[in-house]
Protein backbone atom coordinates (compact mmCIF):
# COMPACT_ATOMS: atom_id res chain seq x y z
CA UNK A 1 0.00 0.00 0.00
CA UNK A 2 1.36 3.41 -0.98
CA UNK A 3 2.24 6.18 1.47
CA UNK A 4 -0.54 8.31 -0.02
CA UNK A 5 -3.12 5.64 0.82
CA UNK A 6 -1.64 5.19 4.30
CA UNK A 7 -2.32 8.86 5.01
CA UNK A 8 -6.05 8.19 4.80
CA UNK A 9 -6.05 6.28 8.09
CA UNK A 10 -5.81 7.78 11.55
CA UNK A 11 -4.43 4.69 13.35
CA UNK A 12 -2.07 1.82 12.53
CA UNK A 13 -4.89 -0.66 13.21
CA UNK A 14 -7.07 1.01 10.57
CA UNK A 15 -4.19 0.72 8.12
CA UNK A 16 -3.83 -3.03 8.89
CA UNK A 17 -7.52 -3.62 8.22
CA UNK A 18 -7.37 -1.76 4.92
CA UNK A 19 -4.21 -3.64 3.99
CA UNK A 20 -5.88 -7.00 4.71
CA UNK A 21 -8.84 -6.02 2.54
CA UNK A 22 -6.48 -5.13 -0.32
CA UNK A 23 -4.44 -8.34 0.08
CA UNK A 24 -7.63 -10.43 0.21
CA UNK A 25 -8.72 -8.95 -3.10
CA UNK A 26 -5.28 -9.70 -4.54
CA UNK A 27 -5.44 -13.32 -3.43
CA UNK A 28 -8.66 -13.84 -5.35
CA UNK A 29 -6.96 -12.41 -8.44
CA UNK A 30 -4.16 -14.93 -7.91
CA UNK A 31 -6.71 -17.73 -7.70
CA UNK A 32 -8.13 -16.63 -11.05
CA UNK A 33 -4.63 -16.96 -12.49
CA UNK A 34 -4.31 -20.46 -10.98
CA UNK A 35 -7.21 -21.55 -13.20
CA UNK A 36 -4.81 -21.31 -16.13
CA UNK A 37 -2.61 -24.06 -14.66
CA UNK A 38 -5.00 -26.80 -15.79
CA UNK A 39 -5.13 -25.74 -19.46
CA UNK A 40 -1.36 -25.13 -19.46
CA UNK A 41 -0.68 -28.66 -18.20
CA UNK A 42 -3.21 -30.04 -20.71
CA UNK A 43 -1.08 -28.52 -23.49
CA UNK A 44 1.93 -30.33 -22.02
CA UNK A 45 -0.05 -33.58 -21.91
CA UNK A 46 -0.98 -33.13 -25.56
CA UNK A 47 2.67 -32.83 -26.55
CA UNK A 48 3.70 -35.74 -24.33
CA UNK A 49 5.55 -33.72 -21.70
CA UNK A 50 3.47 -35.18 -18.83
CA UNK A 51 2.85 -38.86 -19.60
CA UNK A 52 1.41 -39.67 -16.14
CA UNK A 53 -1.15 -36.85 -16.16
CA UNK A 54 -4.60 -37.26 -17.69
CA UNK A 55 -6.91 -34.66 -19.19
CA UNK A 56 -9.34 -35.41 -16.34
CA UNK A 57 -6.63 -34.31 -13.90
CA UNK A 58 -6.16 -31.11 -15.88
CA UNK A 59 -9.90 -30.43 -15.67
CA UNK A 60 -9.96 -31.07 -11.92
CA UNK A 61 -7.55 -28.19 -11.27
CA UNK A 62 -9.69 -25.27 -12.60
CA UNK A 63 -12.89 -26.85 -11.24
CA UNK A 64 -11.49 -27.15 -7.71
CA UNK A 65 -9.99 -23.66 -8.07
CA UNK A 66 -13.39 -22.25 -9.06
CA UNK A 67 -14.95 -23.78 -5.95
CA UNK A 68 -12.19 -22.19 -3.88
CA UNK A 69 -12.79 -18.78 -5.50
CA UNK A 70 -16.51 -18.95 -4.68
CA UNK A 71 -15.72 -19.83 -1.06
CA UNK A 72 -13.23 -16.95 -0.80
CA UNK A 73 -15.69 -14.48 -2.30
CA UNK A 74 -18.32 -15.54 0.22
CA UNK A 75 -15.80 -15.08 3.04
CA UNK A 76 -14.70 -11.74 1.57
CA UNK A 77 -18.28 -10.51 1.53
CA UNK A 78 -18.71 -11.52 5.16
CA UNK A 79 -15.34 -10.26 6.40
CA UNK A 80 -13.51 -8.10 3.80
CA UNK A 81 -10.95 -6.83 6.32
CA UNK A 82 -10.45 -10.07 8.23
CA UNK A 83 -8.04 -12.98 7.95
CA UNK A 84 -10.80 -15.47 7.00
CA UNK A 85 -10.75 -14.93 3.19
CA UNK A 86 -6.96 -15.29 2.99
CA UNK A 87 -6.99 -18.26 5.37
CA UNK A 88 -9.55 -20.05 3.21
CA UNK A 89 -7.62 -19.26 0.02
CA UNK A 90 -4.29 -20.44 1.41
CA UNK A 91 -5.77 -23.53 3.04
CA UNK A 92 -7.58 -24.25 -0.22
CA UNK A 93 -4.35 -23.91 -2.18
CA UNK A 94 -2.67 -26.40 0.16
CA UNK A 95 -5.53 -28.85 -0.43
CA UNK A 96 -5.29 -28.24 -4.17
CA UNK A 97 -1.54 -28.96 -4.14
CA UNK A 98 -2.20 -32.22 -2.31
CA UNK A 99 -4.91 -33.11 -4.83
CA UNK A 100 -2.67 -32.22 -7.76
CA UNK A 101 0.18 -34.30 -6.34
CA UNK A 102 -2.10 -37.32 -6.14
CA UNK A 103 -3.11 -36.63 -9.74
CA UNK A 104 0.61 -36.80 -10.56
CA UNK A 105 0.98 -33.02 -10.84
CA UNK A 106 3.69 -31.99 -8.40
CA UNK A 107 4.18 -28.26 -7.66
CA UNK A 108 5.92 -28.38 -4.31
CA UNK A 109 7.35 -24.85 -4.51
CA UNK A 110 3.90 -23.49 -3.61
CA UNK A 111 4.29 -24.87 -0.08
CA UNK A 112 7.12 -22.38 0.40
CA UNK A 113 5.39 -19.54 -1.45
CA UNK A 114 2.31 -19.41 0.79
CA UNK A 115 4.26 -18.38 3.94
CA UNK A 116 6.06 -15.73 1.88
CA UNK A 117 2.69 -14.36 0.69
CA UNK A 118 1.45 -14.27 4.28
CA UNK A 119 4.22 -11.77 5.14
CA UNK A 120 2.17 -9.12 3.33
CA UNK A 121 -0.35 -9.21 6.19
CA UNK A 122 2.21 -7.86 8.69
CA UNK A 123 1.26 -10.42 11.34
CA UNK A 124 3.72 -12.81 13.01
CA UNK A 125 0.86 -14.96 14.28
CA UNK A 126 -0.68 -15.30 10.84
CA UNK A 127 2.72 -16.12 9.33
CA UNK A 128 3.18 -18.89 11.88
CA UNK A 129 -0.30 -20.34 11.18
CA UNK A 130 0.29 -20.41 7.40
CA UNK A 131 3.70 -22.04 7.93
CA UNK A 132 2.10 -24.79 10.04
CA UNK A 133 -0.66 -25.35 7.47
CA UNK A 134 1.87 -25.45 4.63
CA UNK A 135 4.08 -27.95 6.46
CA UNK A 136 1.13 -30.18 7.32
CA UNK A 137 0.04 -30.03 3.67
CA UNK A 138 3.55 -30.97 2.56
CA UNK A 139 3.60 -33.85 5.06
CA UNK A 140 0.21 -35.22 3.97
CA UNK A 141 1.06 -34.86 0.28
CA UNK A 142 4.31 -36.78 0.56
CA UNK A 143 2.67 -39.39 2.77
CA UNK A 144 -0.11 -40.06 0.23
CA UNK A 145 2.19 -40.26 -2.79
CA UNK A 146 5.06 -42.10 -1.09
CA UNK A 147 3.95 -45.57 -2.16
CA UNK A 148 3.59 -44.58 -5.80
CA UNK A 149 6.89 -42.70 -5.89
CA UNK A 150 8.72 -45.58 -4.19
CA UNK A 151 7.29 -48.01 -6.74
CA UNK A 152 9.06 -46.10 -9.48
CA UNK A 153 12.41 -46.83 -7.87
CA UNK A 154 14.26 -50.02 -6.92
CA UNK A 155 16.67 -48.58 -4.36
CA UNK A 156 14.19 -47.40 -1.73
CA UNK A 157 10.98 -48.53 -0.07
CA UNK A 158 7.91 -46.42 0.76
CA UNK A 159 9.12 -45.30 4.18
CA UNK A 160 12.61 -44.63 2.90
CA UNK A 161 11.32 -42.43 0.10
CA UNK A 162 8.98 -40.57 2.49
CA UNK A 163 11.69 -40.07 5.11
CA UNK A 164 14.18 -38.84 2.53
CA UNK A 165 11.74 -36.39 0.97
CA UNK A 166 10.43 -35.02 4.25
CA UNK A 167 13.91 -34.82 5.75
CA UNK A 168 15.09 -32.56 2.95
CA UNK A 169 11.92 -30.52 2.86
CA UNK A 170 11.91 -30.13 6.65
CA UNK A 171 15.45 -28.73 6.69
CA UNK A 172 14.54 -26.28 3.91
CA UNK A 173 11.30 -25.38 5.63
CA UNK A 174 13.03 -24.67 8.95
CA UNK A 175 15.53 -22.38 7.21
CA UNK A 176 12.68 -20.64 5.36
CA UNK A 177 10.61 -20.34 8.53
CA UNK A 178 13.49 -18.78 10.52
CA UNK A 179 14.38 -16.36 7.75
CA UNK A 180 10.71 -15.53 7.14
CA UNK A 181 10.05 -14.95 10.83
CA UNK A 182 12.98 -12.52 11.01
CA UNK A 183 11.74 -10.75 7.88
CA UNK A 184 8.18 -10.67 9.26
CA UNK A 185 9.26 -9.08 12.54
CA UNK A 186 11.51 -6.62 10.74
CA UNK A 187 9.03 -5.42 8.10
CA UNK A 188 6.18 -5.30 10.62
CA UNK A 189 8.29 -3.14 12.90
CA UNK A 190 9.44 -0.86 10.11
CA UNK A 191 6.01 -0.54 8.50
CA UNK A 192 4.58 0.47 11.88
CA UNK A 193 7.40 2.98 12.39
CA UNK A 194 7.04 4.35 8.86
CA UNK A 195 3.27 4.58 9.17
CA UNK A 196 3.22 6.12 12.63
CA UNK A 197 6.13 8.40 11.72
CA UNK A 198 4.35 9.57 8.56
CA UNK A 199 1.12 9.97 10.52
CA UNK A 200 2.91 12.01 13.16
CA UNK A 201 4.51 14.12 10.45
CA UNK A 202 1.09 14.72 8.90
CA UNK A 203 -0.29 15.68 12.30
CA UNK A 204 2.59 18.09 12.84
CA UNK A 205 2.05 19.55 9.38
CA UNK A 206 -1.65 19.86 10.13
CA UNK A 207 -0.94 21.58 13.45
CA UNK A 208 1.61 23.90 11.81
CA UNK A 209 -0.81 24.72 9.01
CA UNK A 210 -3.58 25.34 11.52
CA UNK A 211 -1.36 27.57 13.62
CA UNK A 212 -0.26 29.47 10.52
CA UNK A 213 -3.90 29.91 9.53
CA UNK A 214 -4.85 31.09 13.01
CA UNK A 215 -1.96 33.55 13.01
CA UNK A 216 -3.38 35.09 9.82
CA UNK A 217 -7.01 35.12 10.95
CA UNK A 218 -8.72 37.88 12.90
CA UNK A 219 -10.06 36.39 16.11
CA UNK A 220 -13.15 38.60 16.32
CA UNK A 221 -14.41 38.41 12.75
CA UNK A 222 -12.84 35.26 11.27
CA UNK A 223 -11.56 37.19 8.25
CA UNK A 224 -7.90 37.64 7.22
CA UNK A 225 -5.92 39.90 9.54
CA UNK A 226 -3.08 42.41 9.29
CA UNK A 227 -0.41 39.71 9.00
CA UNK A 228 -2.14 38.16 5.99
CA UNK A 229 -2.65 41.63 4.56
CA UNK A 230 1.05 42.51 4.85
CA UNK A 231 2.05 39.24 3.19
CA UNK A 232 -0.34 39.87 0.31
CA UNK A 233 0.83 43.45 0.05
CA UNK A 234 4.44 42.30 -0.24
CA UNK A 235 3.51 39.92 -3.08
CA UNK A 236 1.57 42.62 -4.90
CA UNK A 237 4.44 45.09 -4.52
CA UNK A 238 6.87 42.66 -6.14
CA UNK A 239 5.04 42.36 -9.46
CA UNK A 240 2.96 44.23 -11.99
CA UNK A 241 -0.72 44.51 -11.17
CA UNK A 242 -3.31 43.26 -13.69
CA UNK A 243 -5.54 45.88 -15.31
CA UNK A 244 -8.66 44.47 -13.63
CA UNK A 245 -7.14 44.78 -10.15
CA UNK A 246 -8.72 47.11 -7.59
CA UNK A 247 -8.31 48.18 -3.98
CA UNK A 248 -11.29 48.94 -1.76
CA UNK A 249 -10.68 50.82 1.50
CA UNK A 250 -13.45 50.67 4.13
CA UNK A 251 -13.97 52.15 7.57
CA UNK A 252 -16.83 51.71 10.04
CA UNK A 253 -18.57 54.93 11.04
CA UNK A 254 -19.49 55.70 14.66
CA UNK A 255 -17.60 52.75 16.21
CA UNK A 256 -16.22 54.94 19.02
CA UNK A 257 -19.70 56.27 19.76
CA UNK A 258 -21.08 52.72 19.99
CA UNK A 259 -18.25 51.57 22.28
CA UNK A 260 -18.59 54.59 24.58
CA UNK A 261 -22.40 54.78 24.76
CA UNK A 262 -23.74 51.26 24.16
CA UNK A 263 -20.76 49.19 25.22
CA UNK A 264 -17.86 47.21 23.80
CA UNK A 265 -20.06 44.16 23.30
CA UNK A 266 -22.14 46.25 20.94
CA UNK A 267 -18.95 47.55 19.33
CA UNK A 268 -17.77 43.98 18.74
CA UNK A 269 -21.14 43.16 17.22
CA UNK A 270 -20.79 46.16 14.92
CA UNK A 271 -17.33 45.00 13.76
CA UNK A 272 -18.51 41.42 13.22
CA UNK A 273 -21.54 42.62 11.27
CA UNK A 274 -19.41 44.86 9.08
CA UNK A 275 -16.94 42.02 8.42
CA UNK A 276 -19.79 39.67 7.54
CA UNK A 277 -21.19 42.11 4.97
CA UNK A 278 -17.74 42.89 3.52
CA UNK A 279 -16.86 39.22 3.03
CA UNK A 280 -20.26 38.53 1.52
CA UNK A 281 -19.80 41.26 -1.09
CA UNK A 282 -16.11 40.97 -1.97
CA UNK A 283 -14.98 37.37 -1.31
CA UNK A 284 -16.11 36.23 -4.77
CA UNK A 285 -13.67 38.69 -6.34
CA UNK A 286 -10.70 38.43 -3.99
CA UNK A 287 -9.65 38.77 -0.34
CA UNK A 288 -10.81 41.13 2.38
CA UNK A 289 -8.76 41.99 5.47
CA UNK A 290 -9.36 43.63 8.82
CA UNK A 291 -6.28 45.82 9.11
CA UNK A 292 -7.27 47.88 12.18
CA UNK A 293 -9.98 48.34 14.76
CA UNK A 294 -12.54 49.69 12.30
CA UNK A 295 -10.49 49.54 9.10
CA UNK A 296 -10.83 47.02 6.28
CA UNK A 297 -9.12 46.55 2.93
CA UNK A 298 -10.19 44.38 -0.02
CA UNK A 299 -7.93 43.33 -2.90
CA UNK A 300 -10.15 42.27 -5.80
CA UNK A 301 -9.97 41.37 -9.49
CA UNK A 302 -13.12 42.27 -11.41
CA UNK A 303 -14.61 44.65 -13.94
CA UNK A 304 -15.44 48.26 -13.10
CA UNK A 305 -19.13 47.36 -13.26
CA UNK A 306 -18.69 44.45 -10.86
CA UNK A 307 -16.71 46.64 -8.46
CA UNK A 308 -19.44 49.32 -8.47
CA UNK A 309 -22.07 46.65 -7.95
CA UNK A 310 -20.14 45.14 -5.01
CA UNK A 311 -19.76 48.55 -3.31
CA UNK A 312 -23.47 49.32 -3.77
CA UNK A 313 -24.38 45.86 -2.49
CA UNK A 314 -22.26 46.51 0.60
CA UNK A 315 -24.18 49.69 1.35
CA UNK A 316 -27.49 47.86 0.94
CA UNK A 317 -26.47 44.96 3.15
CA UNK A 318 -25.09 47.14 5.93
CA UNK A 319 -28.23 49.28 5.93
CA UNK A 320 -30.42 46.22 6.28
CA UNK A 321 -28.23 44.47 8.85
CA UNK A 322 -29.69 43.91 12.35
CA UNK A 323 -28.04 42.54 15.46
CA UNK A 324 -28.78 42.30 19.16
CA UNK A 325 -27.55 45.84 19.87
CA UNK A 326 -27.08 47.34 16.42
CA UNK A 327 -29.87 47.96 13.93
CA UNK A 328 -27.81 49.52 11.17
CA UNK A 329 -24.19 49.65 10.01
CA UNK A 330 -22.63 52.61 8.24
CA UNK A 331 -19.39 52.03 6.31
CA UNK A 332 -17.42 54.62 4.38
CA UNK A 333 -15.78 53.26 1.23
CA UNK A 334 -13.21 54.29 -1.33
CA UNK A 335 -12.07 52.34 -4.38
CA UNK A 336 -9.17 52.60 -6.81
CA UNK A 337 -9.20 50.61 -10.07
CA UNK A 338 -5.80 49.89 -11.68
CA UNK A 339 -6.79 50.63 -15.28
CA UNK A 340 -8.32 54.01 -14.35
CA UNK A 341 -5.45 55.42 -12.27
CA UNK A 342 -2.51 57.46 -13.49
CA UNK A 343 -0.25 55.31 -11.32
CA UNK A 344 -1.22 51.67 -11.02
CA UNK A 345 1.29 50.37 -8.46
CA UNK A 346 -0.15 49.05 -5.22
CA UNK A 347 1.04 51.99 -3.09
CA UNK A 348 -0.68 54.49 -5.36
CA UNK A 349 -3.89 52.46 -5.41
CA UNK A 350 -3.94 52.20 -1.61
CA UNK A 351 -3.32 55.94 -1.25
CA UNK A 352 -6.11 56.84 -3.71
CA UNK A 353 -8.55 54.36 -2.17
CA UNK A 354 -7.85 55.75 1.33
CA UNK A 355 -8.31 59.35 0.16
CA UNK A 356 -11.68 58.48 -1.40
CA UNK A 357 -12.74 56.57 1.69
CA UNK A 358 -11.93 59.54 3.97
CA UNK A 359 -13.80 61.85 1.59
CA UNK A 360 -16.81 59.54 1.82
CA UNK A 361 -16.48 59.53 5.61
CA UNK A 362 -16.36 63.35 5.78
CA UNK A 363 -19.47 63.56 3.62
CA UNK A 364 -21.22 61.09 5.91
CA UNK A 365 -20.57 63.20 9.02
CA UNK A 366 -21.59 66.41 7.23
CA UNK A 367 -24.73 64.76 5.93
CA UNK A 368 -25.75 63.24 9.29
CA UNK A 369 -24.55 66.13 11.46
CA UNK A 370 -22.87 63.69 13.82
CA UNK A 371 -19.71 64.51 15.76
CA UNK A 372 -16.84 62.58 14.20
CA UNK A 373 -14.83 62.66 17.41
CA UNK A 374 -17.52 60.88 19.37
Amino acid sequence: MSIEKMKNFTTYEEFLKANRAERNENLIKILYCVMLVGPAIAVGVYFGAFPEITYLSCMAIPVSDLVLILMCKAALKKSPEGFLPSFISMLGMVVMITLMANLRVGIYLTYFMLPVMSLLYYSEKYYFIICVISYIGMFVTNLTIAQHQASLRTDVDTFGWFAGQMGGYTIEFIIMFAAGYFVCRTITKHVREIYEGELETERERGISAKMAELARTDGLTGMKNRIAYNEQLEELSAGELPQNFAVVSMDINQLKYVNDNIGHEAGDELIRGAAECIMECFSKYGNAYRVGGDEFIAFVSCTVGELTEAVNELKEQTSAWHGKFITKIEISTGAAYASEEAESDISALLKNADERMYKDKSEYYIRTGKDRRR
